[in-house]
Formats: C-alpha cells, structure tokens, sequence
C-alpha cells in the first residue's frame, strides 16, 4: 500500500515532527498537551456560544421527538369510546384552526394528518349533529400545558342507534 512520498525517507527528529512549526524541539510537545499551562483556553464567550448551540440542538431534536413520547399526534394509543356529541366548534389560534368536537368523555379533534392517514376530516366533521351519540375511533393522548395543546384526533365515526 502506498502511503505517501515521506514514507519513502527516514524521519528528521527536527524537521519532520508534526509539532515542528510551533518548536524546533521535539521536546517542546509537552508546552502544548492538555496538562500544559500553556495550552489554549477557551474565554467565557466561546462557553456560551457552545451552550446556546447544544441548547438549539437539543430543542430541536425535543420537538421532534415529543409526540412520541407524549402519545400526541398520529403516535398515541388507539381507542374505542361511545360519546354523546355536546357541542361542535372551530378552534382559531393564530394562522391555524382545528375541527373541536365537544363531548360528554371530553373533548376530541378532527384533522387530516399525513401521520393519522386521515385525509377526510371534513366529511367526518360533517356527518357530526349535536345530541346525537356515536362509536368513535380515537387515536393519541390529551395534552394540555402553556406550550402544548393536543386533544385526541377522531379517527373514525359510525352513528349509534
């Protein structure tokens, strides 16, 4: 296997010490180690731009993971529940809004989700009438604190009678 030109040549203890540009010594490595008070120290401001990057990553990579360990979204566990429809209304928060179904084991979404394999969640919302009672297929858990709002999505609808 070729390794390289210097391979061919014996090695100057002088010149051709890795650490040669910083000493001619080949002694002078140990100026340099990690137990050398002359090494590299990093200023406080290199410890906080480390921070705030782990910080970012770590948020991050959270997010992703959040669902998953909430059971929120297309992730949670999926339930058989006989409601009685209370009330029916759209939730608006912001640039986003949500198909609510108000009921008396508590309060439901309907949505599509790429995650749920839902893509009919105004035919379903639709065929929902106040006062009336229903077998629903509930998917995910309720979660509810300052920076989450999750309700359990409605998966499927049949009308009981």
């Amino acid at each position: 296997m070729y390794m390289g030109r210097h391979m061919l040549k014996p090695l100057n203890k002088k010149t051709d010490f890795p650490m040669s540009g910083h000493g001619s010594n080949i002694d002078s490595w140990h100026k340099r180690s990690r137990f050398s008070p002359y090494r590299y120290k990093a200023t406080f401001m290199e410890y906080v731009v480390c921070f705030g990057i782990i910080l970012v990553f770590a948020t991050v990579a959270f997010m992703g993971v959040s669902p998953i360990l909430f059971g929120t979204g297309g992730f949670g566990p999926e339930r058989v529940v006989t409601v009685t429809v209370e009330r029916l209304y759209v939730d608006h928060n912001g640039h986003n809004s949500s198909y609510m179904v108000g009921t008396d084991e508590g309060v439901f979404e309907v949505d599509n989700g790429w995650m749920l394999g839902i893509y009919n969640a105004d035919e379903v919302y639709s065929s929902l009438k106040e006062g009336h009672t229903y077998r629903v297929v509930t998917k995910g858990n309720k979660v509810v604190n300052p920076w989450i709002q999750e309700y359990p999505y409605i998966v499927d609808v049949s009308q009981v009678k």
